[in-house]
């Protein structure tokens, strides 16, 4: 259509100057000027199907003939339309070659001409039917003009100020061409544009050159172009506001050369930096325009965009209709830091990329569609996929993708693959502002190596697999929130939480999660020397909170305390400010417990971990026959790992107490409470263990029997000494001494001192430094009260001990044989006779020696 289109344009001019020529000359001859300029207007009319109007036409003689038509105008009679005006025709003529029959125009000047095309909604051009009357005869030839006319030349044509109005009310689109200052010489078949200003929407040219060979059906081209894409029209809205309103967006200068039906193209392009945040973008292109076919052939496209290049080739099919279609394919080689600076991508900072990114693409782009396939190498590429994982630099990775992007802002991914660490991503999206929900994307793996989940808050994997699939959606582009939810399958993890010393090994998971929470189900793992199962839910993924069940068939107190309270985080340096990380609420249940070698029975508490402190409140535990319960607390310190505990027991077996403690013969029956808070280090060997133990105690055994223990076994024995009326100042004002001897001789020798029955064991201690001290130890029996007051040290297994004994199978013998001091002495068992000992040495086998003896009667101290 084009090309049929300026052959016609051609082939109107050479009439239109034709016609003027011979009617010039021949009117000339014969008639004056207003004659010529009627007949003139008349035969153009004629000849053309158009209203030609001219205002006035002048002759002059000297120095050659010269005739100038004044203010011509062609007007569509259907629609009244000015098609072409001009300001003024003039055309010289050689005078001496009129005597020779020979017309010769010398020049002919155009200036100000304008001419107006338009096309309608219907698609329809309003010089067609003008182009079409031109079209309907051909000029007479050369050889036909000269058997009926005089022979007739026509100098070059010159343009002065010509303008070119396009309007194409179907697209929309203004072309301009204004200040056009051109030559037509058609002796040489040419027409050499000196310039021309070219102005449609956001776009402003200059242009000049040649073209040539106009007779032939393939004329020549050879021109020069400068371009401006301005921030006005369709791109009034373009780029950041600090690019001016009409400021230069693009600039492009080039070439075009060569046959009309093969054009060759070549140009350069660089863009304004304000639009690109500062970068450098320019580039080159070449190709071949081959207007017959409506193809534009792209030999290389070479685009640089800071550190970033693209080598691009291809072919524009359909040109200059609605259905063209681009095609390109070649590689690039991408730095990601520039990434950072393309307008409306500022969550792209939070990926932290670096590197680059290599390989091929293609792109096919239909009207307002464009689909881009690649295959990129990201093995210069360094990634961030914020608390996730950090792709780093050489670590092999790919990415392949498939994306249709429909202006003015639909994005849709039909196919995403990442490969990293050996494991697959695949994903698909869409995002379109002006649908509802606007984003929709989904993620699926392979199972992949949980080992390059590094930048996880607050935990880490040292092996395992994961393989998960994520629904990701957004309602609006402004909604800050992203609604996804995603499920996940964990095997045989090692993962360490900043809040343990000791990481979770062999961790088999199924995890299912949205916005608020993740939970898992089928949760196995080891932790601390044991296996355990139960499920647990993760909320607050800000500042994560673990909560759930566990359940073990035992569980070791010592590897507990090894395995909680870390101190820093995992690369050995101070916990991030951003939160507190992760913290832990699990009710635990084991089956049993060992603490220390002591074995228990079931035990339950509910465990609340962090990384400053772990507590395990309340416990309930099956211990000793009977019931110990409570709370305790472990916290890092300067000094290590500090544990704190509450408790209180309820009817435990003292057999089962002295065979855990005392590995001796002693044995023992009768049931214990005891209640107390103690603290501790809980790191360091056992003295020193030990050695941090403090806090108050309170121990009470009811009802029981103690067998084969020294200490008591040595008091006993000492008590049982026969005592004379001489040892016993004052005694003989009151009883006989035959009744005394008589008393110590059947009550004193009936105690067996290998197996005493108690009716009551009670007293307090206060603990520090590993040393516990009692005021009031008391052990109350039918035989003998005792009362101690000292301290033993936990960490040497050592007592120092003050014992009073008071045998009181003798006292109440006694009583009974003086009933005239019976009421006098009630009250006072103790201070009738008491013995004190020095108990000093191992716990379980003492040095026992008699301290003192006190007779003493009612107010003798």
């Amino acid at each position: 259509m084009r090309k049929r289109i300026f052959k016609l344009v051609v082939k109107f001019g050479l009439l239109v100057a034709a016609l003027c020529v011979a009617t010039v000359v021949a009117l000339w001859l014969f008639f004056p000027e207003e004659k010529i300029r009627t007949a003139l207007e008349r035969e153009l009319s004629r000849k053309l199907d158009q209203i030609v109007a001219i205002d006035s036409v002048s002759i002059g003689f000297y120095p050659d003939l010269e005739f100038v038509a004044w203010d011509v105008t062609i007007v569509d009679p259907r629609t009244s339309q000015r098609l072409v005006s001009a300001q003024k025709v003039r055309l010289d003529l050689d005078t001496r070659e009129l005597l020779n029959k020979r017309y010769i125009v010398e020049n002919i000047v155009v200036t100000a001409p304008e001419l107006e095309f338009d096309r309608d909604i219907t698609g329809k051009w309003n010089v067609e039917d003008l182009i079409g009357r031109l079209g309907s005869s051909e000029p007479p030839t050369k050889e036909e003009t000269a058997k009926t006319s005089p022979e007739t030349e026509i100098g070059p044509i010159a343009i002065r100020q010509g303008v070119l109005h396009v309007h194409d009310k179907k697209s929309g689109i203004r072309v301009e061409v204004s200040k056009a200052r051109a030559t037509v010489d058609l002796n040489n078949d040419l027409i050499r544009f000196d310039s021309a200003s070219i102005s449609l929407p956001a776009v402003q040219a200059k242009t000049s050159g040649t073209l040539s060979h106009l007779s032939d059906s393939n004329p020549v081209l050879d021109f020069e172009t400068d371009v401006r894409v301005e921030k006005e029209g369709p791109l009034r809205n373009f780029g950041p506001a600090l690019i001016s309103k009409k400021a230069t967006i693009v600039e492009l200068s080039g070439s075009v050369s060569g046959r009309l039906d093969s054009l060759t193209i070549k140009s350069s392009f660089s863009m304004n930096r304000l639009a690109t945040a500062g970068i450098a973008t320019r580039g080159n292109v070449k190709g071949t325009l081959k207007t017959n076919k409506n193809v534009f052939e792209i030999s290389s496209l070479d685009a640089l965009f800071g550190r970033s290049k693209a080598s691009l080739s291809g072919v524009v099919n359909g040109i200059g209709s609605s259905g063209r279609k681009i095609s390109l394919e070649g590689r690039v080689r991408f730095m990601l830091e520039d990434a950072q600076a393309i307008p409306g991508v500022e969550a792209l900072e939070r990926l932290e990329p670096a590197g680059a990114v290599t390989g091929p693409v293609s792109v096919v782009a239909i009207e307002k569609r464009f689909d881009v396939k690649g295959d990129l190498n990201l093995k210069e590429a360094e990634i961030t996929f914020p608390k996730l994982m950090r792709k780093q630099r050489g670590a092999p990775a790919s990415l392949s993708f498939d994306v249709r992007y429909v202006m003015p802002a639909e994005l849709i991914v039909n196919d995403l693959e990442l490969l990293v660490a050996g494991a697959e991503v695949a994903g698909k999206g869409r995002a379109a502002p002006a649908s509802t929900p606007w984003l929709q994307a989904s993620v699926t793996t392979s199972d992949f190596p949980l080992q390059i989940l590094d930048q996880l808050p607050s935990a880490s994997f040292e092996k395992g697999s994961l393989a998960l699939a994520v629904d990701v959606e957004q309602a609006r582009p402004e909604d800050g929130r992203i609604t996804h939810t995603g499920k996940a399958a964990i095997a045989k993890a090692t993962v360490e939480l900043d809040a343990l010393r000791e990481p979770f090994r062999e961790l088999n998971a199924n995890v299912t999660w949205d916005n608020q929470k993740a939970v898992a189900d089928s949760v196995s793992f080891l932790f601390a020397g044991s296996s355990h199962v139960g499920h647990a839910q993760i909320s607050n993924f800000a500042n994560p909170r673990l909560v759930g069940e566990v359940h073990t068939d035992s569980l070791n107190v010592r590897a507990i305390t090894a395995a909680v309270g870390r101190e820093k985080s995992r690369d050995d340096e101070p916990a991030s400010a951003e939160g507190p990380g992760m913290s832990i609420e699990l009710n635990v249940e084991a089956d049993s417990m060992d603490a220390a070698g002591l074995k228990t029975g079931p035990l339950t508490t509910t465990w609340k971990g962090s990384a400053d402190s772990h507590s395990f409140s309340p416990f309930q535990i099956q211990v000793f026959g009977g019931a110990l319960s409570g709370t305790s607390e472990l916290k890092p310190s300067e000094e290590g790992l500090r544990w704190t505990a509450q408790f209180e027991g309820k009817d435990m077996s003292l057999e089962t107490v002295i065979a855990e403690f005392h590995k001796g013969s002693t044995k023992g029956s009768g049931l214990v409470n005891v209640n107390g808070n103690i603290s501790g280090m809980a790191t360091g060997g056992k003295e020193n263990v030990l050695r941090s133990l403090g806090g108050n105690l309170r121990i009470a055994v009811r009802e029981g029997e103690i067998m084969e223990y020294s200490l008591l076994k040595d008091i006993l024995l000492l008590t049982q000494v026969p005592v004379g009326p001489s040892l016993i100042p004052g005694l003989r004002e009151v009883v006989g001494v035959s009744t005394l001897l008589d008393v110590a001789k059947t009550a004193g020798r009936t105690l067996d001192p290998t197996r005493v029955s108690f009716h009551k064991i009670d007293g307090s201690f206060s603990v520090a430094g590993g040393v516990a001290h009692t005021k009031d130890l008391r052990f109350e029996s039918g035989t003998v009260d005792l009362i101690c007051k000292g301290d033993m040290d936990l960490a040497k297994n050592i007592m120092d001990m003050k014992i009073r004994a008071t045998p009181l199978g003798f006292v109440g013998s006694l009583m009974g044989k003086a009933p005239i001091v019976g009421g006098v002495l009630k009250g006072t068992k103790e201070a009738i006779l008491s013995t004190d000992f020095v108990a000093r040495g191992p716990i379980a086998h003492p040095d026992v020696k008699l301290a003192a003896v006190d007779k003493l009667l009612p107010g003798k101290k």
